[in-house]
């Protein structure tokens, strides 16, 4: 190949090689998220010549080039401080008919990083060291697991109870279009509901009690027992190569924990539902299935681990009934899940004066009440948004702009659930609830 043809050949392979990377490669604009959205290209071209400065500086450090640094450093910040009033212009301006930039920038202004502790302590040991607190982490966490109480090979599993349904499922068979199909099929308008809440106001307006019995699961998805799963999946249908294939997913399952980078040691999963997958929480919900078969009388509300059961009460005797379902649970927790009895509470949702107080327990711990002190915390939580958003949002003095910022973060705080505990409020509540619109108005 002649030497005056190299340029010209190289310069064609590479137009050509260009070319099919841009058609056939995907592209992807990379964005820094940790960086203010009004911090662009030209503020980052600045910075790097301002850390080029500072570099020569530090090799020599002439007048001539402090002087040069002092100079970009200026510039810096008087660019930043150019772009954020420009890009607050921008939001301002586009709130009507792009409110999405104007949430992004809220965001921004919120995000808090991260600082790392310096050290970690667990039963009495300290971690300093990222290795360390991998370690100890893992220990924690392994700490929750529960020992199976038999073995979740196959064999056992045929021993469960009596199936529940007659049909039974051995293997799965989809395809994209019939997900397609299903997905279509949904109604894009609708979402879960406040299903409980329409019960307690009824209740209200005919001047019922309702006692309530907050349930809280000891570590929910970490002790879920492998083999009682196992024998509930195959008490529901569940049979075959897909039973297998559940057990296989749910054994010799193992852990570790990740710290600045820095890995732990592997640990075993013995119990639990792996969670952050899409099959931990309706493995759980399963497992917990059968708890309204032992609430008769009572209802119950079961939302992944958020379960409740309540009645209405006219008399002691309804309590007493209410009673009997949670001495019911607590021998239903001796072959599933325990419940935590000190997490687990009493509400009664009524008008009355003076209403029906019946001494709840659970097993041999009694239940504590939960009384109007959460009035206080409403009120509370509407202030602490509130300071946050005059600490962040100064520079917005819209008044469009900051009423759609008080509605949705401030006042849903105060007005969440006002058809329950509005009820038992007084002057005093009021006039707290009235200091924090005030305070919104300054």
């Amino acid at each position: 190949m002649p030497s005056e043809n190299i340029d010209h050949h190289w310069n064609c392979w590479k137009e050509w090689f260009l070319t099919h990377v841009k058609n056939s490669i995907p592209m992807k604009v990379v964005t820094d998220t940790n960086s203010p959205p009004w911090i662009d290209g030209e503020v980052r071209h600045l910075l790097r010549k301002k850390y080029a400065a500072l570099k020569r500086f530090r090799q020599s450090r002439t007048n001539a080039r402090k002087q040069k640094l002092r100079t970009l450093s200026q510039s810096v910040k008087y660019l930043v401080r150019q772009k954020h009033r420009d890009y607050l212009e921008k939001v301002k301006d586009s709130f009507a008919e792009n409110p999405k930039l104007f949430w992004r920038y809220h965001k921004s202004v919120r995000r808090h990083r991260v600082n790392n502790r310096p050290e970690i302590v667990f039963n009495g040991e300290t971690a300093k060291t990222a290795a360390h607190k991998a370690e100890l982490f893992n220990t924690y966490f392994s700490s929750v697991f529960t020992s199976p109480r038999s073995s979740t090979n196959l064999e056992a599993v045929t021993r469960s109870p009596p199936l529940r349904t007659e049909l039974q499922l051995s293997d799965i068979v989809i395809s994209v279009d019939e997900v397609t199909d299903c997905l279509k099929s949904l109604d894009t308008s609708k979402a879960s509901g406040p299903d409980v809440f329409h019960t307690i106001g009824k209740n209200l307006d005919k001047n019922t009690q309702t006692d309530i019995v907050y349930l809280d699961f000891a570590k929910a998805f970490d002790s879920v027992d492998h083999s009682i799963l196992l024998q509930k999946l195959k008490c529901y249908g569940v049979t075959g190569n897909l039973l297998g294939w559940f057990a296989d997913y749910l054994n010799n399952r193992r852990q570790r924990v990740v710290v600045d980078g820095v890995a732990s040691r592997w640990a075993p999963v013995t119990s639990g539902v792996p969670q952050g997958s899409i099959l931990g929480p309706v493995l759980f919900v399963i497992f917990i299935n059968d708890i309204p078969e032992v609430t008769d009388g009572t209802s119950p509300a079961l939302f992944a681990d958020d379960t409740k059961v309540y009645k209405d009460v006219r008399s002691v005797t309804d309590c007493e009934k209410l009673q009997q379902t949670l001495d019911k649970l607590d021998i239903w927790t001796q072959d599933n899940i325990t419940f935590n009895a000190s997490k687990c509470k009493v509400l009664s949702v009524t008008r009355k004066k003076d209403p029906i107080i019946y001494p709840y327990h659970l097993g041999r711990n009694d239940l504590s009440r939960v009384e109007n002190k959460k009035e206080n915390e409403i009120v509370s939580k509407a202030n602490k948004q509130l300071g946050v958003l005059k600490r962040t949002c100064l520079s917005l003095t819209n008044v469009n702009i900051r009423r759609s910022l008080y509605l949705p973060l401030v006042k849903s705080q105060v007005s969440y659930a006002t058809q329950v505990w509005s009820s038992n409020h007084h002057s005093q509540l009021n006039r707290r609830i009235e200091r924090v619109q005030r305070r919104a108005t300054k």
